[in-house]
């Protein structure tokens, strides 16, 4: 994605034959999520962006 000036990398969405596979980043964490419908990929996303940053300093333990 920086190569296409596109900025750091902040989620991936896996197409799988029975639902998706989300990726989002957290900080040097990669946080995972799932969805069997098209529909609700969106909410995993922001579901996944919501919880980024408390997740990062949980995991990294300045919480």
């Amino acid at each position: 994605t920086n190569k296409m000036n596109h900025g750091a990398l902040q989620a991936m969405v896996i197409r799988g034959d029975d639902g998706f596979t989300i990726l989002g980043t957290a900080g040097d964490h990669i946080l995972i999520g799932a969805s069997k419908e098209i529909h609700s990929v969106g909410i995993t996303l922001n579901t996944i962006r919501d919880y980024a940053a408390p997740l990062q300093q949980i995991l990294s333990g300045r919480r």
